[in-house]
């Protein structure tokens, strides 16, 4: 399907579809083959990237009005997550075996670059991805080059981010841990990482008139090892708290929503 140069590409089912998969066959012209990546060893190097990146392609080409940002990506992940063929990415892809392959390769690196790209923000994103492309231009990169260049731009060490999502065992699981009530007007939220992966938090307060509250907190709020987060709410009303799972990585989200 991905040659140096050239793309050859059925037409998928729909036109969103058939824009996502030629933009994702396009990309392969960069990653791997522009930067010399070790697609053998290291799918997620590119076909993670490649099915990251797309995502803006579709949203700037299409107008179906039910196409959300990296929903399906999210949607994915947390179909998967936490199950047998969730394993770490920086095993070697020739080792995960036939079943393993999609969610190694494409779920669980796109779903971490979709937080890393959250994180840093587009421009800083961009110009990471720039450096690296350009710096390691046929020169073969391996994982850490990727990382080193990230962090150089990020002007932070991301190891906090990179070893869960990247060497470990694991998943993204948030939940509502505890409710604390004892204030006049206030609810104080306790979220619990029960894996230690870092995702953002994002939750919404329902009252009872229909209004909502939206509260965000990037992922670095996990950094230094830290479980637990409060957040304060004003109370009065208040019908239902929710952990966004939507555009949240969660592989468990029963424990997502709290009605009063």
């Amino acid at each position: 399907m991905e040659f140096p140069g050239m793309t050859n590409c059925g037409e998928a089912r729909s036109y969103t579809s058939t824009i996502y998969l030629t933009a994702h066959e396009i990309g392969h012209s960069y990653f791997p083959f522009y930067t010399g990546l070790n697609e053998q060893k290291y799918a997620w190097m590119d076909e993670g990237l490649i099915t990251f990146f797309p995502q803006f392609i579709v949203e700037k080409y299409t107008d179906d009005p039910d196409y959300i940002l990296f929903k399906r990506n999210i949607a994915a992940y947390n179909k998967s997550a936490g199950n047998y063929n969730d394993v770490p990415m920086m095993i070697n892809t020739n080792n995960v075996g036939r079943y393993a392959y999609r969610f190694h390769s494409y779920n669980r690196p796109s779903t971490a670059f979709y937080l890393l790209y959250n994180y840093l923000g587009k421009d800083k994103f961009a110009k990471a991805l720039n450096l690296f492309t350009k710096r390691w231009h046929g020169k073969h990169p391996m994982p850490f080059d990727f990382f080193f260049t990230f962090n150089e731009v990020a002007g932070e060490d991301l190891a906090w981010f990179w070893k869960p999502w990247f060497f470990d065992l694991g998943c993204a699981d948030l939940s509502i841990e505890n409710i604390d009530t004892s204030a006049k007007d206030a609810v104080y939220v306790t979220v619990k990482n029960k894996t230690g992966f870092p995702v953002p938090v994002h939750l919404t307060a329902v009252y009872k008139t229909g209004k909502t509250k939206q509260f965000d907190f990037k992922m670095s709020i996990w950094k230094n090892n830290i479980k637990t987060y409060k957040i304060q709410i004003h109370s009065g009303g208040l019908q239902k708290i929710i952990l966004d799972t939507e555009t949240t990585p969660d592989a468990y989200p029963e424990d997502n929503v709290k009605t009063f």
